[in-house]
């Protein structure tokens, strides 16, 4: 999928109270799961690479947004 819609007030609704790095992780966990048409690979190291989290508070940002909206 090249393009999805994004509804702002539901996205604000849904991430209010997440910090800047954690919008991050969880836009480009969104991107990826629509451009690979709803999936997502399953290891939590290659969520890490997709989102190219290098540091071990980035990796911990995006395992913790995984598990809080996947």
């Amino acid at each position: 999928m090249d393009y999805y819609r994004r509804y702002i007030g539901d996205y604000r609704r849904d991430t209010a109270t997440l910090t800047l790095l954690e919008h991050a992780a969880y836009t480009l966990l969104l991107d990826e799961y629509y451009a690979q048409d709803g999936v997502l690979p399953l290891p939590p190291s290659q969520l890490c690479i997709l989102c190219r989290a290098n540091s071990k508070i980035e990796r911990d940002t995006v395992l913790q947004i995984a598990q809080r909206f996947l």
